[in-house]
């Protein structure tokens, strides 16, 4: 019996706390979430007037590129690891995977993964995409 008051006290505690909170919920949001959403599409905007090379910015998805010199750290590193059936030489490799990977684009002509040939820069506290300027596909296949 003691039991069964427990978790109905629990299960009343919680309904109290959900319906107190779903008042503040909207709260939140327009305190919270709409003034970070706003600032992030002015930096957009102002990137695209002052920093025309950036490309996309980082969204929630990419955040494990938004660590600090991310490029140092062997825990965003891309490794892919292949067997192949018989010898394939290396440059055939480099030749497939540039045109069926780096090149590959949407019916539109937009290529499909711009950020493998890009790197993270930080402005105005935002992370954002660059292009390579000399990317090369020998120094990223051995």
């Amino acid at each position: 019996m003691e039991r069964k008051c427990e978790h109905i006290s629990k299960k009343l505690l919680a309904l109290i706390l959900v319906l107190f909170a779903i008042p503040i919920l909207p709260i939140q949001l327009i305190v919270v979430v709409l003034p970070n959403l706003i600032i992030r599409r002015i930096v957009r905007f102002l990137a695209s007037v002052f920093h025309p090379e950036f490309s996309k910015i980082l969204t929630h998805r990419s955040t494990n590129f938004s660590v600090e010199e991310s490029h140092t750290h062997r825990e965003n590193a891309i490794l892919i690891d292949n067997i192949f059936e018989g010898n394939v030489p290396l440059e055939q490799l480099k030749e497939n995977f540039n045109e069926k990977i780096l090149n590959r684009r949407f019916s539109n002509g937009e290529i499909q993964y711009p950020e493998l040939k890009q790197f993270v820069v930080s402005w105005m506290n935002f992370k954002f995409w660059k292009n390579e300027d000399n990317f090369d596909i020998n120094e990223h296949i051995i």
